[in-house]
């Protein structure tokens, strides 16, 4: 067996199984400020609103405020969202607007999304960016697929069903746990954070384990 091969099957070995350790850092809110996301209207009203609609409803180019819009966004870390815009925006005449004005115009697009101003202007520094990502509203995936990330009370379900309570999603519910791999018996009446895929079956929702991190060794009451 080559090198190469034996690395091929260890990759489809490990991608189902759940990481209880070692975590990526947790990522930061945004912080952009209300001055920063005025300067930010201007730049947005002078080169975007032709291709993305006055409102950023989208026309020629796609919608820069909504639901599909924010789930391209939350898929993503703020550095890589910068990076898109600083790179192929406006199209065909990316070097026609500054890095600074881009900043700006993405501090705007999250102001019209709802995403809370802070006391600091988004940073022109990329790893600062990298740092930063909004999260997903609780509760807001739909589609079976979607990402769903969510904090309980791990609880051991009927057989060897894992479950998920007392969520965090608005209103808070249950979650079944599929393919939750190592078994995470150490964490029962953790409180823990979990992201998924959304899963529908003939019993309900319930979500596929990619990750899951104890974040207290007791769950509230």
């Amino acid at each position: 067996m080559t090198i190469k091969s034996a690395l091929a099957i260890l990759a489809g070995v490990t991608a189902g199984v759940v990481v209880l350790s070692a975590q990526a850092p947790e990522k930061i809110l945004p912080t952009y400020t209300a001055e920063q996301a005025n300067r930010g209207e201007a730049v947005v009203s002078a080169t975007c609103t032709g291709c993305h609609g006055e409102l950023l409803q989208g026309s020629e180019g796609p919608a820069l405020k909504g639901d599909s819009f924010m789930k391209w966004l939350t898929s993503r870390d703020i550095g890589k969202a910068f990076e898109k815009i600083r790179n192929t925006m406006p199209v065909d005449a990316e070097d026609s607007v500054g890095d600074q004005d881009k900043l700006d115009a993405l501090a705007y697009i999250l102001q019209v999304n709802g995403v809370p101003e802070g006391a600091a202007e988004l940073p022109p520094d990329l790893d600062e960016l990298a740092k930063m990502q909004v999260p997903p509203k609780p509760g807001a995936a739909s589609a079976v697929g979607a990402s769903v990330t969510t904090t309980g009370c791990l609880q051991k379900g009927p057989g060897n069903e894992w479950l998920l309570t007392s969520s965090t999603d608005t209103p808070s519910r249950s979650w079944r746990l599929l393919n939750v791999f190592p078994a995470p018996t150490a964490h029962v009446s953790h409180t823990v954070k979990v992201t998924g895929l959304l899963v529908k079956d003939a019993t309900g929702d319930a979500l596929n384990i990619t990750t899951l991190t104890m974040v207290s060794d007791s769950c509230a009451k």
